[in-house]
């Protein structure tokens, strides 16, 4: 009965992936629809991992009783501990931005890396004039070179810390970053920092894989530093 249950609650929800794809991504651009396309088929395979991870739960013998309850409890407090941290430093923020750091932490951005392993395409990065030969979710998000620069330079301007190395990019979206505090002249909270220079990294994806356009440096310093004063003249307006 159990095995019933939840294949059929997996049919459910792809039956609605398609029916949602058949009614919203066809009038769509082809460029457009590929790109939505995959996004559902990452969802998918997601989806089709934690039914995997389930079944393999389900079917341990009976002496294992301690160690599935452990494995639930450690799985339990890792998605507490991400979603109160989602509550408190990314609630109010744009969606795009919280949807980005759900995807990193949860290891399902589409880099090079993930499209080679369920696609079995070409891992290297897509940047024009980037030689990266594994585009792994670090590359994605910090090292490709327009955005490494990119952060390197908002980092600098906007917070006390002035030399920021790989270590401290690669931890700045953990539970635990590196200690740092933003310049008094700026009146913006660290979340919503991080929040923009997301946003902007956002964008250079979206030109790159749906007008094949690289954004360069300036470009997505650019799109971060309008993020930034938005929120600062929002920041500006509130009563004090």
């Amino acid at each position: 009965m159990f095995l019933s249950s939840v294949q059929q609650k997996l049919c459910k929800r792809l039956d609605y992936l398609l029916r949602f794809l058949i009614t919203s991504l066809l009038p769509l651009s082809s460029i457009t629809f590929l790109h939505y396309l995959q996004l559902l088929i990452t969802f998918a395979f997601v989806l089709c991992n934690k039914f995997l991870d389930i079944l393999d739960i389900k079917c341990q013998p009976e002496n294992d009783c301690n160690s599935r309850t452990t494995l639930k409890q450690s799985v339990r407090k890792k998605k507490e501990r991400e979603m109160l941290f989602f509550r408190i430093n990314l609630q109010g923020y744009p969606h795009r931005a919280r949807t980005v750091w759900l995807r990193f932490k949860r290891d399902i951005l589409p880099c090079g890396t993930l499209r080679h392993r369920i696609w079995n395409q070409d891992p290297r990065c897509d940047m024009s004039g980037c030689r990266e030969q594994r585009a792994d979710k670090m590359h994605f998000i910090f090292q490709c070179s327009p955005k490494y620069i990119a952060w390197q330079t908002v980092l600098k301007q906007h917070t006390s810390k002035a030399c920021w190395t790989d270590e401290d990019l690669h931890s700045i979206l953990s539970f635990h970053p590196p200690p740092f505090s933003i310049k008094p002249q700026f009146n913006i909270t660290i979340p919503q920092l991080l929040a923009c220079c997301l946003l902007g990294i956002v964008a250079a994806n979206t030109s790159l894989y749906l007008h094949h356009y690289t954004q360069s440096t300036g470009d997505i310093i650019h799109t971060i530093q309008q993020e930034i004063n938005k929120v600062i003249a929002q920041n500006n307006s509130l009563p004090a």
